[in-house]
């Protein structure tokens, strides 16, 4: 069931109709069964996978509780690590590493007959796996005690609002909140419907329209004309975002009506100034588990300048690998990877310092193309369509005047479905605030709720994508 589904509106109906009524212990056990009913929607074999994770994970926090000596300690974290990416890898690495090898030994004169297993990927596998890993992890550092309850263990597992693309939520912060008496009030039911509605408008008026606009341009790149390829580029920056955050504020949206409080997973990135400060607001539950579990463990910037660009690289790649078994994900992290690199190496130089003095505003357009060059690697499906894209756009003595005229219904199309976005996030950058519109008088409020719902109702596809972020 995807959001913006009919069947998900009765569903949530239905479900918040008898949670309401419910006492606490009796929430969560009704919630972890619509949960669970949830994530069977798209494929009730999923489900077993679910429970294994939830299961191990269960079963190792309280082992590592109750153990003292370090070295059975690190054998239940091993389990647990083995186990959560032993099934990842089966289910998204499998085929991607063995068609590799086999591409490799072929390129020898060898002919190996290895198989590829074709297997369907679970949704959300990547989310819920790091997010048990890191209560594991969390437990095994002491950070914090296991979860005796079970049933609270697993609806923190598999909460549905944030199942199948996050925020990726440590335990400390969502499995708390399934132990405390939550109120069910009129202001988080109207903070939520209000993030649930702009989350819905990010992704259906401006991600699914913006892909209309980027799709057929990604498809041919050959026969588009600079104008066009760069236009392609900023439509799937703001696509990918719009689709992403807009899961992430429905996410939320349905949490604050459940009485939770989940995480804020973007805080406006194409404001950022630095590549370092755009994942600093970019799906910041992941860049802040990567950072904790990945980039500190292996040395962070503890050991010197060229250890740490490494240490950068190392988990920007892994960044990229997590979002896909493709190689382009792997050169997207890998990018930047360095571009962060780069940053730390020349921080302390009379370039930054440069850097810094400029207006800041030159700086987000400075980052925002940088990020972008990114996202062209991130969204070609392989080299050639790079490089073929890549030539076009960059060849300089193709641009010309001509060819902006030509490609001026891209370009108004382009700012038609993203000029409301920018309003908006333009108040909430000013005013350091995304609820931001909870001040303004009720007319405004209205004028431009009205707006946003028309928009929404008239000017988006009939046939709503998938979120992007699903397939990861």
């Amino acid at each position: 069931m995807l959001f913006f589904e009919w069947k998900f509106y009765k569903f949530f109906i239905i479900f918040f109709t008898v949670y309401f009524f419910l006492p606490r212990r009796v929430k969560n056990f009704f919630l972890l069964g619509a949960s669970y009913w949830f994530y069977g929607s798209w494929n009730w074999k999923f489900l077993g996978l679910l429970l294994i994770s939830t299961a191990v994970d269960y079963q190792v926090g309280k082992w590592l509780d109750s153990q003292e000596s370090l070295k059975k300690r690190k054998q239940l974290l091993v389990l647990s690590i083995a186990t959560n990416l032993g099934i990842l890898g089966v289910f998204k690495y499998y085929d991607f590493f063995i068609s590799n090898v086999v591409a490799g030994l072929t390129g020898m004169g060898l002919q190996p007959d290895l198989p590829l297993l074709e297997l369907i990927l679970p949704p959300g596998i990547s989310f819920y796996t790091f997010q048990t890993l890191s209560y594991t992890i969390d437990v095994y550092r002491r950070k914090i005690p296991h979860e005796k309850n079970l049933i609270d263990f697993a609806a923190y597992v598999s909460f549905f609002p944030q199942l199948i693309a996050g925020p990726i939520e440590r335990a400390e912060n969502l499995l708390e909140q399934f132990k405390k008496d939550r109120e069910i009030t009129l202001v988080g039911c109207t903070l939520g419907v209000r993030l649930f509605v702009w989350g819905l408008f990010k992704k259906l008026f401006v991600a699914d329209n913006l892909a209309r606009l980027a799709d057929p341009i990604f498809k041919d790149p050959g026969n588009a004309d600079p104008v066009a390829l760069l236009f392609g580029v900023y439509a799937f920056a703001f696509q990918i975002y719009c689709d992403f955050s807009g899961y992430t504020d429905m996410a939320r949206g349905l949490g604050k009506m459940l009485g939770f409080d989940l995480s804020i997973n973007f805080n406006l990135p194409h404001f950022a100034t630095s590549v370092r400060n755009f994942w600093q607001r970019w799906h910041i539950t992941l860049s802040t588990w990567l950072r904790d579990y990945i980039y500190i463990p292996l040395g962070g910037s503890r050991e010197g300048l060229n250890k740490t660009v490494v240490n950068l690289m190392v988990t920007m790649a892994l960044c990229g690998l997590w979002h896909g078994a493709a190689w382009n994900y792997i050169f997207w992290g890998l990018y930047n990877g360095i571009l962060m690199g780069l940053e730390r190496a020349l921080e302390e130089t009379a370039l930054t310092r440069t850097w810094r003095k400029m207006p800041v505003p030159f700086r987000m357009l400075a980052t925002f193309h940088l990020i972008g060059i990114g996202w062209l690697i991130f969204r070609c499906p392989d080299m050639a369509t790079l490089e073929l894209y890549s030539a076009h756009l960059f060849d300089l003595g193709s641009w010309s005047l001509a060819g902006l005229e030509k490609n001026t219904h891209v370009v108004l199309k382009f700012f038609v479905f993203v000029g409301p976005l920018l309003f908006i996030q333009l108040l909430q950058y000013k005013n350091n605030e995304h609820t931001v519109d909870f001040h303004w008088p009720a007319w405004l409020k209205g004028l431009v709720y009205a707006v946003l719902v028309l928009l929404l109702v008239y000017m988006s596809p009939m046939d709503g994508k998938q979120f992007i972020y699903f397939q990861f």
